[in-house]
């Protein structure tokens, strides 16, 4: 009898967290052995993924939209086997808005989640942002010699786009377009019991320090701010925060697209060598607490739920003292509690 060949599977990645939903999916719905997974690691980051530590079942490649060879790299990377399935995070950049043009009709694209978007109900016009977007994208294809034959316009949602037929979501009921018409399918982060294992085997934190044993730990997840001004208001929170719920250690997470050296500086005189600023997700941690608890204004991480693991949002407390945006409204998971005073922490 003759062996059938293994169907292949092509997931275009940009971050970190991309990276660590793909791997649930693999593992979840691709992992019998009938197909090769190919993660292609997209532009600057990825840096926090060994790749060498990847399931048998998935093999990677790094590759960037300033490559010299670039279009070559996709046609001899991507594009030199048939595809089943092609999975994107983004569709509102050059390098996917050009690999995304050149998918064969046979190929079904689909979206996973990136981040809050799919819950984030941004309550301020967007059109200028998008025409300028739209714009930029095309610009930069047309800089690289590219011109694509079909006008693609990128609306508010990225997932309405006409290249998407199938969204993959941690929580569909969340949702805040439902009557997209797209077909919709849940990824059960770390599904098996196996998956945190391999995801600390694959993800690296670059600063020698031990993600995998957090006990008694408030994990802070600091969010994006910009003007320099909150940064102290910022840190005198979080002591309120932590003369409240009394754990005995902390962790502050700063997101690692913001560098911001004075903030983490200010962070680290206030709170010593607690304060991180990686790639590895920030779910991981939570994956590896034990008798721990979560505190973020509105970050996915509040998405995964970690038995024994209480989450707290600060997103209207911090609206309400101007450390986060007003327009910014996350659907959030009713387990998640809402904090509109410090003193709800203990309500």
């Amino acid at each position: 009898m003759k062996q059938l060949e293994p169907r292949n599977n092509v997931f275009v990645l940009a971050t970190e967290y991309q990276i660590m939903l793909a791997l649930s999916v693999i593992e979840e719905f691709f992992s019998d052995g009938s197909y090769n997974n190919q993660l292609v690691l997209c532009d600057h980051r990825g840096g926090g993924v060994n790749i060498a530590m990847l399931p048998p079942n998935v093999n990677a490649i790094r590759l960037g939209f300033s490559d010299q060879n670039f279009k070559e790299r996709v046609k001899n990377e991507i594009f030199n086997k048939p595809l089943v399935n092609l999975f994107t995070s983004h569709a509102y950049r050059p390098f996917e808005t050009y690999v995304l043009s050149q998918v064969k009709k046979e190929t079904t694209i689909h979206q996973i989640q990136d981040g809050a978007l799919f819950y984030h109900k941004q309550e301020v016009s967007l059109w200028k942002g998008r025409i300028k977007e739209t714009f930029n994208i095309y610009y930069k294809l047309y800089k690289r010699g590219i011109i694509l034959r079909d006008f693609i316009w990128f609306g508010r949602h990225m997932h309405r786009s006409g290249y998407i037929k199938k969204l993959w979501m941690t929580h569909p009921d969340l949702f805040i377009d439902k009557a997209c018409g797209k077909a919709i399918q849940k990824i059960n982060l770390f599904p098996t019991s196996n998956s945190v294992r391999v995801a600390n085997n694959c993800f690296v934190s670059g600063d020698n320090r031990d993600f995998t044993k957090l006990e008694n730990c408030l994990i802070y997840l600091a969010p994006i701010i910009l003007n320099e001004k909150l940064f102290a208001s910022e840190i005198e929170e979080i002591a309120k925060i932590l003369h409240v719920l009394k754990k005995e250690k902390v962790l502050i997470k700063i997101h690692p697209a913001y560098p911001q050296p004075e903030r983490r500086k200010m962070m680290e005189a206030a709170f010593g060598d607690v304060v991180v600023q990686n790639y590895v997700p920030a779910e991981l941690y939570i994956a590896n607490s034990v008798n721990s608890c979560v505190v973020s204004t509105a970050s996915t991480a509040l998405f995964y739920e970690q038995s024994h693991c209480p989450r707290f949002a600060l997103k209207h407390y911090y609206q309400r003292i101007g450390l986060y945006a007003k327009w910014k409204n996350v659907n959030l998971p009713k387990a998640v509690k809402l904090i509109d005073e410090i003193e709800d922490f203990t309500k």
